[in-house]
C-alpha cells in the first residue's frame, strides 16, 4: 500500500496546508483578511482555571461543600445560590437527571480568561430537566464554558423558553468576551435548542468570541441554533462565531409565532466574522406560518466576512415561504457559501436575499455547491436571487456549482435558477451545471438591464434530458441556448459565445441521496464528471477573465491549478497532485503534516509543534468506514496503521476543540 499526500522527497511526504476556517482569498472583493483571520480567536479560549471544582449528585447534600464527589451537592436550587467565582466549576454527576434549571448573572460570572465550567463527572452526560425554565440561562454576561450535557425542556407546547440562553439588555460600551459551548444536546423548549442574543431594541454590543461546536438541537420550536442582534447603524452587535460539526433537526416553528420567521435550523446575524461549517440541518420549519417570509436550514443575515461551508442541509419545510437549504441574507457582505450540499428542500437551495431596509446584500460568493431536488414547493429555484425595493442585492459571483433538479410531485413548478427583482446589479453566473429533468424549467428572469438588473450568464451547461430547455426571460420563452443568447446577449464573453446544451455527463445525478454526515461530502460521487464528459477542460479562467481566485479545491476536496478548469463542482483531472495551500497570511504558520513510511502499510505522522492544537487524527473510507482513530500525543507525531485499508481514496481528518480540517488520502 502508498499513501500520498503530496510530493515525495526521497523517504518523505510533506503537505503545507491551511485549516478549513482559513476564508479563501477573493482578489475581485476587498476582504479584510485581518478580519478573517479574527476567527481564529475564537479558536484560543481560555482552558478552566484551577479554581475550586463543586460537583453536584442526587446522593449529596446542600448542606455540604460540595467540593468533592462525596461531599456533593443535591440540587440545582444550591447551585443558583452559590457566589461562584471566576475559574469555578460545576459538575453534575453523569448518568443522573437533575430538575431545574440554572440562572447566572452578575457578580456569578466568569472571566475570558477565568470561565465557569459547567458539565459532568463520571459516567456519560448529566440531564438537566428543565421543566417549563430555560436549562441555562446567563444575563448579560459571558466567560462560560457548557459542555457535556443533556438538557431536556417540557416541550414547545408548554416551555416559551430556550435550551441554553445568553441574552444582553444593557448598554455594553465592550461586548462580553468569550461563550464556548460545546458536546451538548438540547431539545424540548418552544424558544429554541441555543440562543446567543443582544436585545434587538436597544443599540448594543453583543458578544465576542462565541465558540458552538459538536451540538445536536433538535425538537425545539423557533431554531437549534441562534445567533442574533441588533442592526447598527455602524458596526455589528457580534464578533467572531465560530459553529462547528453540530446537528439541528425537528425544530418546527416556533408555537404561536406569526409575526416572523420561525423554524430555522442554525442562524448566525449581526456578526462581524462568523463561520458555520461541517454542519447538519433537517426537518426543520415545517410550521412556519409568516407571510412575509420563512425559514432556512442554514443561513447569515447582516454579517459581514461569514463563511457557511461543508456542511449539508435537506428536508427542510415551511407552511408559507422559503423553507430552504442554504442562505446569504440581507446585511451580508464579503461572505462565502462552499463546499456545501442542499436536497429536498422546498424552498430554495441556495437563496440571496436582500429584506426590505436591510444593510446592502455585496460582495460574496457562491461556489462548489451541489443542489438537488430542492424547490420542492411555491414554484422556487434551486438558485433563487431576490431584493425588496428598498435594499440593495449587487456583486455576486455565483460558479462551479451543480443543480439538478426534476419537476415537484405537489404541482409546484420547479426551477433551477431564479432572478425574481428588478434592481439586481453585477450578478456573474459562470461555470456551473444546470440540470433539469422532466418538466423542470431551466432559468426564470423576471427583470432585465432596462430595470436596473444585470445577471450575466457565462459558459454554464443546461441540460434537460426528456426535450427542450425553458429559458423565461424578461417575458419571453427560449428553448435554445442559441435562441437566448441571440434575443439577450447571454452567454457571451467579449462577443464570444460561451455555454454548452449538452449532456454533462455526472455520474448518477439525481441519486445524490441524504449523506447524514458532513465529512463524507467527498464522497457525493452522482455529481463526479465521467471520463468522457464533454465539460473537460472546458471552463472560463476565473483568474485571468475575472480577477477571481476561485479557491483552493473543488467540492470533493481535489486541488484546482493544475490543469485548466472544469465545468461544475468537479476536477476531474486534478488526480493526487501535491496540494499547496497558503496560510491565510503571509506572515501567519502553515499547518506542516508529514507522513513518514516506516514499512508499506505503516507511516508515521508528524505535525509542526507550532500551529493549531489537535486533539485526534482519524481516517475513514469515503463510505464512512473508520480505519484509524488515533489521539495526538504532545510530541504531535502519531503510528498510522494502513493495514486494513484496501487500495482507494480516504479522508484524513484533524479534529480539535475548536476547530477540523480534512483531505484526501491515496492508498495504493
Amino acid at each position: 500500500m502508498y499513501g500520498h499526500l503530496g510530493t515525495k522527497q526521497g523517504s518523505l511526504f510533506h503537505m503545507c496546508l491551511q485549516p478549513s476556517q482559513t476564508h479563501p482569498t477573493m482578489n475581485f472583493f476587498d476582504v479584510c483578511r485581518s478580519c478573517i483571520l479574527s476567527l481564529f480567536t475564537v479558536l484560543t479560549f481560555a482552558q478552566p482555571a484551577m479554581g475550586t471544582v463543586y460537583y453536584i449528585s442526587p446522593n449529596g447534600s446542600d448542606t455540604q461543600a460540595g467540593t468533592s464527589p462525596g461531599l456533593a451537592w443535591q440540587t440545582l436550587t444550591q447551585v443558583n445560590s452559590f457566589p461562584f467565582q471566576p475559574g469555578d466549576s460545576i459538575l453534575l454527576e453523569g448518568g443522573e437527571t437533575f430538575a431545574g434549571s440554572l440562572a447566572f448573572a452578575a457578580p456569578r460570572l466568569g472571566t475570558p480568561d477565568h470561565p465557569i465550567y459547567i458539565g459532568s463527572f463520571g459516567q456519560g452526560r448529566a440531564i438537566i430537566n428543565a421543566g417549563n425554565e430555560a436549562g441555562i440561562h446567563v444575563q448579560n454576561g459571558a466567560g462560560f464554558e457548557i459542555a457535556d450535557l443533556h438538557i431536556i425542556g417540557s416541550g414547545r407546547a408548554s416551555n416559551p423558553h430556550s435550551g441554553i440562553s445568553f441574552l444582553t439588555d444593557q448598554i455594553n460600551p465592550n461586548r462580553l468576551d468569550s461563550i464556548y459551548i460545546h458536546d451538548v444536546e438540547v431539545e424540548g423548549f418552544n424558544g429554541g435548542g441555543i440562543s446567543i442574543t443582544a436585545d434587538e431594541n436597544l443599540a448594543t454590543l453583543g458578544y465576542s468570541r462565541v465558540g458552538i461546536t459538536d451540538v445536536v438541537a433538535h425538537d425545539n420550536g423557533d431554531h437549534g441554533i441562534y445567533v442574533t442582534g441588533t442592526v447598527l447603524s455602524t458596526g455589528y452587535s457580534h464578533k467572531e462565531v465560530y459553529i462547528a460539526r453540530c446537528t439541528a433537526y425537528g425544530n418546527p416553528g416556533q408555537i404561536g409565532k406569526d409575526d416572523a420567521h420561525t423554524g430555522n435550523g442554525i442562524v448566525v446575524s449581526c456578526t462581524e466574522g462568523a463561520m458555520i461549517e461541517y454542519c447538519l440541518a433537517y426537518g426543520n420549519g415545517g410550521e412556519n406560518t409568516y407571510s412575509g417570509g420563512g425559514p432556512v436550514g442554514i443561513w447569515l443575515w447582516d454579517t459581514k466576512d461569514g463563511v457557511i461551508q461543508f456542511c449539508e442541509s435537506h428536508h427542510n419545510q415551511t407552511s408559507s415561504k422559503d423553507g430552504g437549504g442554504f442562505d446569504l441574507d440581507g446585511g451580508c457582505i464579503n461572505s462565502v457559501l462552499q463546499y456545501n450540499y442542499s436536497h429536498d428542500n422546498d424552498g430554495a437551495g441556495i437563496l440571496l436575499a436582500a429584506y426590505p431596509n436591510a444593510r446592502p446584500l455585496r460582495n460574496c460568493t457562491v461556489r462548489f455547491n451541489i443542489s438537488e431536488n430542492d424547490g420542492r414547493a411555491n414554484s422556487y429555484g434551486s438558485i433563487m436571487l431576490w431584493r425588496h425595493s428598498s435594499a440593495i442585492l449587487s456583486n455576486i459571483r455565483i460558479y462551479h456549482n451543480v443543480v439538478y433538479i426534476s419537476e415537484a410531485s405537489n404541482g409546484s413548478q420547479a426551477w433551477a435558477f431564479q432572478s425574481i427583482s428588478s434592481g439586481i446589479d453585477s450578478i456573474l453566473v459562470a461555470n456551473n451545471i444546470f440540470f433539469t429533468y422532466g418538466n423542470a424549467r431551466t432559468a426564470y428572469l423576471s427583470h432585465g438591464p432596462s430595470q436596473g438588473t444585470h445577471v450575466d450568464f457565462v459558459n454554464n451547461c443546461y441540460y434537460n434530458p426528456n426535450g427542450s430547455l425553458y429559458l423565461w426571460d424578461q417575458g419571453s420563452l427560449f428553448t435554445s441556448l442559441t435562441n437566448w443568447r441571440n434575443a439577450r446577449g447571454q452567454e457571451l464573453l467579449n462577443g464570444n459565445p460561451t455555454g454548452v446544451e449538452t449532456a454533462p455527463l455526472l455520474t448518477d445525478p439525481g441519486n445524490g441521496g441524504t449523506l447524514g454526515d458532513p465529512f463524507l461530502l467527498p464522497s457525493l460521487s452522482a455529481y463526479e464528471l465521467q471520463a468522457t464528459s464533454p465539460l473537460l477542460q472546458q471552463g472560463v479562467d476565473l483568474n485571468s477573465v475575472f480577477n477571481l481566485d476561485p479557491g483552493p479545491h473543488d467540492f470533493f476536496l481535489n486541488p484546482l491549478g493544475n490543469y485548466p478548469a472544469d465545468i461544475g463542482a468537479h476536477a476531474y483531472n486534478s488526480g493526487s497532485l501535491p496540494l499547496q495551500f497558503p496560510g491565510p497570511d503571509p506572515a501567519s504558520e502553515e499547518i506542516n503534516l508529514r507522513m513518514i513510511p516506516i514499512d508499506l502499510n505503516h507511516w508515521q505522522i508528524s505535525l509542526s509543534e507550532s500551529g493549531p492544537q489537535w486533539l485526534y487524527l482519524r481516517v475513514i473510507s469515503l463510505n464512512g468506514q473508520e480505519i484509524v482513530q488515533q489521539t495526538l500525543g504532545e510530541d504531535k507525531k502519531i503510528p498510522l496503521d494502513l493495514t486494513q485499508a484496501s487500495p482507494g481514496v480516504y479522508l484524513i481528518q484533524l479534529f480539535g476543540d475548536r476547530q477540523t480540517w480534512q483531505r484526501k488520502l491515496m492508498v495504493d
